[in-house]
């Protein structure tokens, strides 16, 4: 198990991993069907969209993270959208990232945050740069901040 998985599971409450229990693995909200990782595994997928991938899933507007990598991509009727991420982004842009869904078509955004603040937090709780230094590049793989 990683440091940041054993250290997520000394500082949370009981009741909070309880409140987290009782969200869907996959949820729909109108048209968009939704999963953290892919629909063949919902939770550790690393989706590559394609369109060899989304024939094969009932719907027509999907969003899916894991990957960190943020994305629109559409394919004959259906339309993908990788919101990206608030922290660890690793598509090599380290500001913040998130889309907004309206009217039928997904929008991309990213806007600054004070990483300073980030470093110094994880820092203070034990963690190296190793796991704070790709929040300042967006790389793809954790990384040191000198690296």
């Amino acid at each position: 198990m990683n440091d940041c998985l054993v250290y997520q599971r000394k500082i949370i409450d009981a009741d909070h991993v309880d409140w987290l229990r009782t969200f869907p693995v996959q949820m729909r909200i109108g048209e968009i069907q939704m999963v953290h990782g892919g629909w063949a595994d919902p939770i550790d997928e690393y989706l590559k969209p394609s369109p060899d991938y989304f024939e094969r899933v009932l719907g027509a507007v999907f969003v899916s993270g894991h990957t960190h990598i943020q994305t629109v991509r559409r394919f004959d009727d259906k339309v993908y959208c990788n919101p990206g991420s608030v922290g660890q982004p690793r598509d090599g842009d380290p500001r913040a990232a998130f889309a907004v869904y309206d009217d039928g078509k997904f929008t991309l955004h990213r806007v600054e945050y004070d990483m300073q603040k980030v470093f110094d937090l994880m820092e203070a709780a034990g963690f190296s740069d190793y796991y704070y230094g790709g929040l300042k590049t967006g790389a793809r793989n954790l990384r040191r901040l000198g690296d």
